[in-house]
């Protein structure tokens, strides 16, 4: 897991895991509700930005809607 510091010092872990939260869940909206017609795109971004082991789940979704 990333750790963020503040000024202070201290590691701000939760910070780092409700963004990766939020991002996964703006992918998997994208990937459910997207226009297909920019599916090329959508690939492209979850190529991008997907980490490994999301990839495949979000990649399959993606297939059985087109």
């Amino acid at each position: 897991m990333h750790r963020l510091t503040s000024l202070g010092g201290q590691q701000n872990t939760h910070t780092c895991a409700c963004s990766r939260a939020s991002s996964r869940t703006i992918l998997r909206d994208v990937v459910q509700n997207a226009d297909l017609i920019g599916w090329v795109e959508i690939f492209a971004v979850l190529c991008t930005f997907v980490s490994d082991c999301e990839f495949d789940g979000l990649a399959e979704q993606l297939g059985v809607r087109s």
